[in-house]
């Protein structure tokens, strides 16, 4: 789960976010002058406020101007050269929170992006999975509908011989399945004596027996 520091939106015109960052660079300064605060953990804690509501730009107006006016000395209690280490100090340190802020707020617009197009795909995946099945579903539909046809058409068949010659419907059922297929019932029978262990050997019925010899 991303940060509240990378889910927080920069603001939309940029000008909106640079008049952010002077706001806050004017907060800092009151700050100092009214409550004696640090000017140093004062303008980090501007740049840090800059950078995480108004963007990086935003960041980098607020610790440029933070910089002037620690280095120009603007608090009274500042002491010259002694203060270089710390301008030194507050310039990285500024630099470094910008980065991280950035950082964290791209890396968070990436896991979105790739949630966002993982979402996409599954949404595709699903669809195409519902339209499978509806196809599946008309051709099953229509395989019975074209057996429905067969059916009937041999119905039709069956009652057009009768009519035409007169004779009385009879149901011949399996004897009219081996009667059409006499190959496949014989392969069938003998395969499934095979299975039963006996040693099948068939010759037709209608061969001439050899009479033996005196």
């Amino acid at each position: 789960m991303a940060s509240p520091v990378a889910l927080r939106p920069s603001l939309g015109p940029p000008i909106v976010g640079h008049g952010l960052a002077l706001l806050c660079v004017v907060a800092g300064i009151v700050l100092i002058w009214t409550f004696h605060t640090s000017p140093i953990a004062t303008m980090i804690l501007v740049v840090i406020v800059s950078t995480w509501v108004g963007g990086t730009a935003p960041g980098l107006l607020a610790a440029i101007l933070g910089f002037l006016l620690l280095a120009l000395e603007f608090h009274p209690r500042t002491v010259g050269v002694y203060q270089v280490p710390r301008l030194i100090i507050f310039f990285l340190i500024s630099f470094f929170i910008i980065w991280i802020i950035d950082s964290e707020r791209r890396a968070s617009a990436s896991l979105r992006e790739a949630r966002d197009a993982l979402q996409r795909s599954n949404e595709a995946l699903r669809q195409e999975n519902l339209e499978g099945k509806a196809l599946e579903e008309r051709l099953r539909r229509n395989a019975a509908e074209l057996q429905l046809v067969f059916d009937v058409q041999k119905i039709l068949s069956l009652a057009c011989v009768m009519i035409r010659d007169g004779s009385p419907y009879r149901e011949q059922g399996s004897r009219l399945l081996r009667s059409d297929h006499p190959e496949k019932t014989r392969n069938r029978l003998t395969a499934h004596l095979e299975q039963l262990g006996f040693l099948v050997q068939l010759e037709p019925k209608n061969l001439p027996v050899n009479q033996p010899e005196h």
